[in-house]
């Protein structure tokens, strides 16, 4: 199928910095680039298709022959920021990866261990009723379960007027007042039972 073409971004010299194969919206997309360090040109007019209409191969053997032209800035062999000579598909995930449904031997599974040890989350006791939390949700834990402790109080000293709400910071409670609170409409300065 003759879907695939090979594209480039320029610099604003108008040469080449990256040499890539694609189909669709590839040349265009963003997140694969980034993930392999390469920026997109900020003005599109920068990234042009050299050659359209390609099968898989011939769209391969086009990015390998051009980079290897340019060359590569890693290697020291030319302007490219490609990080292989092209020609070769990228790696796979999921199901396309080959690793689905396999698993892994004892070598790799004792370095994944490793790799994890001390890295054991610690569980604290809710200091009103004791429940075994995490340290990611305790706030959560006690805004939902002990809305009116004292607690909170001392975590979020900033007080609504209009629905009781509690705030870290000042610039939290205008921003509720001004855009959330539906039971005042009030400026700040009008708000009463504020602890600031």
């Amino acid at each position: 199928m003759s879907i695939y073409y090979v594209y480039a971004y320029l610099r604003e010299d108008q040469t080449p910095y990256y040499i890539g194969k694609g189909k669709g919206y590839r040349a265009y997309d963003k997140s694969g680039h980034v993930l392999r360090g390469i920026q997109l040109p900020a003005d599109r007019v920068r990234i042009i298709i050299l050659q359209e209409n390609l099968t898989n191969e011939q769209a391969l053997k086009l990015e390998s022959e051009l980079i290897k032209h340019y060359g590569r800035q890693d290697l020291g062999t030319g302007i490219l920021h490609n990080k292989t000579d092209g020609g070769v598909n990228p790696v796979l995930y999921g199901k396309a990866n080959g690793m689905t449904g396999k698993k892994h031997n004892e070598e790799t599974l004792g370095k994944i261990r490793a790799s994890k040890l001390g890295k054991k989350h610690t569980k604290s006791p809710c200091p009103i009723c004791n429940k075994e939390l995490s340290p990611q949700g305790m706030s959560k834990h006690i805004r939902a379960s002990h809305p009116y402790s004292d607690i909170l109080e001392q975590t979020r000293p900033y007080k609504c007027a209009g629905c009781a709400g509690l705030f870290q910071n000042e610039y939290g409670l205008r921003r509720h007042v001004e855009h959330v609170c539906a039971y005042t409409k009030t400026p700040l300065e009008h708000i009463k039972d504020c602890s600031y």
